[in-house]
């Protein structure tokens, strides 16, 4: 259900006591559903708490180079509990994705929120993004979208070349995938 505030116990239970024998990590964040029950804004304020904790806006960009090449990988991380609401703030976050794509000269591109655009699992396709992502992902050539939210493993090739759907939400518990073709 969320965190409190930026002093939550969860912070020092749930991260900071579990991967302490890895301080070279960062750890990039994005809301989920579940973080919305709670409060979202303490989680960025912890940015600030910590080095690993990478969680600077609701939605927010990242480029890394690929070792041993000169190539950029640009991760654009999302909140899809905004892009699936009725609001200012969900045109503006689109208005702002739109620019980042448009503007982007790095060889692989992911977008990544917390909601999948297809799943063949139990909470099956988000149809708003359907609807309002999954046009832009496949206009500006995305590499692929990241997700979760469905617990378990997925990888859907779209039959648009190179646009490839990852679910990764397998952490918390495990819910069965319906294998579908086509």
């Amino acid at each position: 259900s969320g965190v409190k505030d930026a002093e939550d116990f969860r912070f020092r239970d749930t991260f900071e006591q579990v991967y302490f024998k890895r301080p070279f990590l960062k750890w990039y964040q994005l809301a989920g559903n579940h973080d919305w029950y709670g409060n979202v804004s303490a989680q960025i304020e912890y940015s600030k708490k910590s080095d690993r904790w990478i969680f600077p806006n609701y939605y927010y960009s990242h480029e890394h180079q690929i070792p041993g090449t000169s190539k950029i990988a640009e991760f654009i991380v999302i909140d899809t509990t905004i892009f699936c609401e009725q609001s200012e703030e969900m045109k503006k976050q689109l208005d702002w994705l739109e620019a980042k794509l448009e503007s982007t000269s790095a060889a692989y591109v992911f977008v990544a929120g917390h909601h999948p655009v297809w799943s063949a699992s139990y909470h099956g396709n988000s149809e708003c993004l359907v609807e309002r992502l999954l046009p832009l992902l496949v206009q500006y050539h995305v590499t692929a979208y990241l997700c979760g939210h469905d617990h378990n493993l997925q990888h859907i090739s779209s039959n648009k070349p190179g646009l490839d759907f990852i679910v990764s939400g397998s952490g918390a518990k495990l819910n069965r995938v319906f294998v579908k073709e086509g």
